[in-house]
């Protein structure tokens, strides 16, 4: 991989990762691994036609959020791959967390579509949460409510009551997606930077060949663009997948059919070339 202080701009040390002039190192990035990027291209075109030819009756639930979900999780996928650039790698991390939670739920109702009732029923659960944390807060005294604001927050309460905590849990979805395997082995990594533990905070050390620290790395990282970027796209391979039964094209689907096969060969292929 090359040398990372080359990629950053001028004025890093001043503006860090906001710095103005970021875009200028685009295609310095390109460079560094330009058949993955020519993938990543390739796919989020394929993604996004999919995108514009599905077909969706608002009437039939489990397809709406089907749907609803795929944008989700290829708008994360962009988002992304934007911080892959950035050199922002942990960050880009918690992206792919947020990616495979939204897979699990969108392959689920793609093979169970009668788990609708239990996606719907989130909702009101979180509400329930929070209702109970406000109402903790207003006990201790640290929130004041006017009597009409409390009036509503009782009657809302009230209501929540009936609600039942026990929603479907990651592990539960990854479970009726049959990718049990995936949330055992990449669902814990993915979680490392979001909760900010110690072996996650290793990451942004600096080691000598002795392996003893040096200084904190406060310049962009490239040194897991390759993975980090081939995940993102095998997760969003699958959910394409997820929606085929809802892509309408004049010439059927045949040719989503083979632009779908030609990436996915890509995509093995970049596993081989990839810096382990």
């Amino acid at each position: 991989m090359h040398n990372m202080n080359v990629i950053a701009p001028d004025d890093f040390d001043i503006h860090g990762h906001l710095s103005n002039n970021f875009t200028e190192i685009k295609p310095k990035v390109d460079a560094l691994a330009p058949s993955f990027f020519e993938a990543v291209n390739q796919l989020n075109r394929i993604a996004q036609d999919a995108l514009y030819a599905s077909v969706i009756k608002t009437s039939n639930e489990s397809q709406y959020v089907r749907f609803l979900l795929f944008l989700h999780l290829l708008r994360t996928y962009q988002g992304l791959i934007h911080l892959v650039y950035l050199g922002l790698q942990e960050q880009s991390i918690m992206l792919l967390r947020v990616e495979m939670e939204t897979l699990f739920k969108l392959k689920a109702l793609k093979d169970k579509p009668e788990l609708i009732d239990k996606y719907q029923k989130d909702f009101p659960i979180q509400r329930k949460t929070y209702a109970l944390k406000l109402k903790k807060l207003i006990e201790n005294g640290t929130l004041e409510f006017t009597d009409e604001e409390i009036t509503v927050i009782e009657r809302e309460m009230k209501e929540l009551e009936k609600v039942k905590k026990d929603g479907y849990t990651a592990d539960k979805w990854a479970e009726s997606a049959n990718l049990q395997n995936m949330y055992m082995m990449l669902y814990p990594m993915f979680s490392q930077p979001i909760h900010s533990n110690p072996h996650q905070l290793d990451k942004y050390l600096a080691v000598d060949k002795y392996g003893k620290v040096t200084n904190p790395i406060i310049i962009p990282k490239y040194d897991q663009l390759q993975k980090n970027i081939h995940l993102a796209m095998t997760l969003l391979l699958i959910a394409i997948d997820c929606i085929d039964d809802i892509i309408k094209t004049p010439k059927g689907k045949a040719p989503f059919t083979d632009r779908l096969r030609i990436i996915k060969n890509k995509l093995e292929s970049l596993a081989d070339k990839m810096d382990v």
